[in-house]
């Protein structure tokens, strides 16, 4: 898995290795699972969803 955040300032974390210790539930999509595991990660550092294309998510810095 090649999951990905690229930072501000262009600092790239690769982190496949961490999400594949999650377990999957049966029947659930790999894609999205991850994608998802990755933003809820992101949440609780107090990011938030701006966005989505076909390749990836865009987070934002939550300003509250």
């Amino acid at each position: 898995m090649n999951t990905h955040l690229i930072r501000p300032g262009g600092n790239v974390e690769f982190i496949g290795h961490e999400l594949r210790k999650l377990p999957k539930p049966s029947g659930a999509d790999e894609r999205s699972f991850y994608m998802n595991a990755a933003m809820n990660g992101l949440s609780k550092e107090g990011w938030e969803f701006a966005g989505m294309s076909p390749d990836g998510i865009v987070m934002k810095a939550n300003r509250s």
